[in-house]
């Protein structure tokens, strides 16, 4: 049989449709809806368990923001600024909500619950089509470029992992950005120094359009490696120091013009990394603690072997949890990838050199150390352990050599040694099953982890109860090694003939195939979205209120989470994001403590002091989601469902999102602005504490009457605009309680005022006496030039595409005359 690329392609779009099976036809949605169902206010709604609570980031993260961004398109807006979460956030700079990636119009287009096994499936289908096609490229056989096309989609890395679906679009280009660096070694290609350029940089610029930039940096060091890679093998085989600086230029151009292409989405995050609250806060040890623990490698041959959190009779244990240390690539391609060092196979070397560069880094060794002192912005990665990344990568093409090696195997003539050595092997693992399962030796060793490890003692009742996970995870490992053992001898124990030989490869990449689904099939959440269409009436409570405001949370125990809210329309002060801005965190922990700040968590308040704050007033909070009973002067109780009890700000003590006052203070810094607010003669309704000189503020406040502000109601507000009618009775200052980023004007009657940092995080700006009509409009410059520079890069593209085709033209038809 040989694998052809069309036949490997239904090969491997048949083993996902069969691992993802309850939602591509089971009428299920591939979302963690049941961690949802089981979070109040939902838990009364909830009759059973929730499967996996591990991967709710995809819910509470990527499923909100992809809900947002498809209700601002729906309004005729960009996606770029997020009024839900954080009093204001711009959600589009931080990238993982893949704003501009090409691919994420599938979550526009289709049906939102529905449409991320539709991206799931299709990018590791693309995945796995784009490592096939790299293994050929580097003359790995038909079916060892099978092998690893199939070990690159279904393993583990990636398998659970899903609850990022930007990470997917980060990581699958990386075989294809490779393939695109080898092509230009060919000699043909560096004649035709324009051609193909287009196609480098659209691929280059995937990875940084999906948002997910740890993993894009990982697959820029391996392409940058490769690219040296090539550069030396230029050169000792031509001795052409030419010839490497053409490859040399040539990648260049590419990276240059991919990351003008993909400047709408890097400038905005250059813009916010520093303003991060992770910026700064460089801590080796920190990151480290998060590094992969050496015993943690028997999870590439015992994915459970530390518990799995889909599973109640396998309680996870361990400092890192399943997704951090799930990296299981399968037994069969560890046994191809050992079976390929007879081989010398080109670009062998430099994979294993990738491979053990992953892992050092991974493991958390003193290299990690150049990385993150010397990597601008590396210090906020606190993930060693994604650096598996490239360890998988590098694993899959070692085992792709192995693989061809072994099915060239099958129809050669074998020795008597090679026989010899298919019996040993067959018994060194016939010898290992007996000693693995023998009753003894699994009650010693869980008893042994039982007493060593804390987790684990924590995690299960007993000895015994541990004993049942060890012998799952060994009676597993025996029978898997058994057989991709036999699979292994099979090709020393005789010469196959062609059908024989066809049967052996289709059972030998079966057995991958199988072997990796079984292994997380049950990770994922398959859930019914039935319970997207029920609203808890204490939600629609709050959705019947007329009018701007915001959703707090009172109590130690987690109510409605963060991002959740805007799923219901309703505007939190709370949020969920790998990047929240550092002065918003800062003027919220002045008012409590936040800490789930370091899960990237803006929750709310927990201590009943905090409600007094005189900050609280200018978060716009009308409604509080308790998760116990409060007895306090400014909030009634209005509603009670089950353990959840909802209570209202009394109007005395509410501010509304926009208001005028006449009297202002200036301020340096967000320091003095929060130490002057916390001051007991600080009123928020009267008075302003802003950034600006004093010079500005005595101009402003020249005319200004005391205590006769005037008014101001809100007239539209949308995503990226918000217009307000201001009415003051004399000279005043309109306060918006709308965080403050650059990018925000203002316009008053038409007329554009520079957005003055107001009360320390929010928006202002100065009003005449009389009646006006403000607007506040999301305008970032850097968005403005990563489009122009992303158009720029558009035409240089056409152009060098123009300038290809007119030279093979111009070659064609000059090629008779020549002859």
């Amino acid at each position: 049989m040989k694998w052809s690329l069309p036949r490997f392609a239904v090969f491997l779009a048949i083993a996902l449709t069969l691992w993802l099976w309850p939602s591509v036809f089971g009428g299920k949605v591939l979302l963690p809806l049941d961690i949802l169902a089981h979070t109040p206010p939902h838990a009364a709604d909830a009759d059973s368990s929730i499967h996996n609570p591990l991967i709710a980031d995809v819910l509470y993260e990527n499923y909100a923001w992809k809900h947002f961004q498809r209700q601002a398109i729906r309004e005729g807006e960009l996606p770029l600024w997020n009024p839900s979460v954080f009093c204001g956030h711009p959600l589009y700079a931080t990238g993982q909500a893949s704003t501009f990636y090409p691919l994420n119009v599938i979550f526009w287009v289709l049906p939102l619950p529905q449409a991320y096994v539709v991206f799931t499936w299709l990018h590791l289908f693309l995945g796995g089509l784009f490592m096939f096609l790299f293994c050929r490229r580097l003359r790995v056989g038909p079916f060892g470029a099978a092998v690893g096309g199939v070990s690159f989609a279904l393993c583990g890395f990636f398998a659970v992992r899903l609850i990022w679906p930007m990470l997917l679009g980060s990581a699958i280009w990386l075989p294809l950005m490779l393939l695109w660096i080898d092509s230009t070694v060919d000699p043909s290609s560096r004649r035709r120094w324009w051609s193909g350029l287009a196609a480098g940089a659209v691929l280059f610029a995937m990875p940084m359009l999906s948002g997910f930039f740890e993993i894009a940096f990982y697959a820029y060091i391996a392409c940058g490696l490769y690219t040296l890679r090539c550069a030396v093998r230029v050169f000792v085989d031509q001795r052409s120091v030419r010839s490497c600086a053409v490859l040399g230029a040539r990648c260049m151009a590419v990276v240059v013009l991919a990351a003008m292409l993909a400047a709408p989405q890097l400038l905005p995050f250059f813009e916010v990394m520093p303003r991060n609250i992770r910026a700064g806060q460089a801590d080796l040890d920190q990151a480290l603690a998060a590094a992969l623990e050496p015993h943690e490698a028997v999870n590439a041959i015992m994915p459970d072997a530390f518990g799995n959190p889909s599973r109640p009779d396998r309680a996870p244990f361990g400092r890192n949890n399943y997704v951090s240390s799930g990296f299981y690539l399968g037994l069969l391609p560890l046994f191809f990838a050992l079976f390929g060092l007879r081989t010398r196979a080109r670009e062998a070397f430099f994979f294993w050199l990738l491979l053990g560069l992953a892992l050092a880094l991974a493991f958390g060794t003193s290299l990690y150390a150049v990385f993150f002192h010397g990597v601008p912005g590396f210090e906020q990665i606190r993930t060693p352990f994604r650096w598996m990344f490239l360890a998988t990568f590098a694993g899959c093409y070692l085992a792709a050599v192995g693989a061809q090696h072994w099915h060239d195997r099958l129809a050669a003539a074998t020795s008597r040694d090679w026989r010899l050595d298919a019996l040993k092997l067959s018994c060194v693992i016939g010898l290992l099953a007996v000693l693995l399962l023998v009753p003894d030796a699994v009650d010693r060793r869980a008893a042994a982890l039982y007493a060593e490890n804390r987790q684990a003692a924590a995690a299960y009742k007993s000895a015994e109860a541990l004993a049942e996970l060890v012998w799952d995870n060994r009676l597993r490992f025996v029978v898997v090694a058994t057989l991709a053992a036999f699979c292994v001898a099979v090709a020393e124990w005789r010469k196959w003939p062609r059908r024989g030989a066809a049967l052996a490869s289709l059972g030998a990449i079966t057995l991958i195939a199988v072997d990796l689904g079984q292994a997380t099939f049950g990770f994922n959440t398959h859930a019914d979205p039935a319970i997207l269409e029920s609203t808890p009436e204490i939600l629609q409570t709050m959705q019947q209120d007329d009018g701007l405001f915001r959703v707090a949370r009172y109590g130690p125990h987690k109510v409605l989470p963060p991002n959740t809210p805007l799923l219901y329309g309703l505007q939190d002060v709370g949020g969920y994001d790998s990047i929240i801005l550092t002065d918003y965190a800062q003027f919220f922990g002045a008012i409590e403590f936040q800490k789930d700040l370091r899960f990237n968590i803006v929750m709310g308040f927990v201590r009943k002091r905090s409600l007094d704050s005189r900050l609280l007033p200018l978060l716009n909070v009308r409604y509080l989601l308790a998760s116990r009973s409060l007895k306090h002067k400014d909030w009634d109780l209005v509603e009670r469902a089950g353990a959840v009890r909802l209570y209202r700000v009394r109007p005395e003590r509410a501010l509304p999102r926009a208001f005028l006052v006449s009297r202002l203070e200036a301020v340096d810094s967000l320091d003095t602005a929060l130490e002057r607010m916390k001051r007991p003669d600080f009123d928020p309704a009267r008075l302003a504490v802003v950034q600006a000189s004093t010079d500005a503020v005595a101009d402003w406040t020249a005319n200004a009457s005391i205590d006769a502000a005037g008014d101001a109601s809100i007239t539209h507000y949308s995503a990226s605009s918000v217009r307000i009618r201001a009415q003051a009775n004399a000279a005043a200052f309109l306060v918006l309680c709308d965080v403050y980023y650059p990018g925000w004007h203002a316009y008053v009657d038409g007329r554009r005022e520079e957005v003055v940092v107001t009360n320390g995080v929010f928006r202002g700006v100065p009003v005449p006496a009389g009646a006006h009509d403000v607007e506040f409009r999301f305008e970032p410059a850097v968005f403005r030039i990563g489009v122009a520079m992303a158009i720029a890069a558009l035409i240089l593209l056409i152009a060098a595409e123009f300038t290809a085709h007119v030279r093979r033209r111009k070659a064609v038809s000059t090629a008779p005359a020549s002859s």
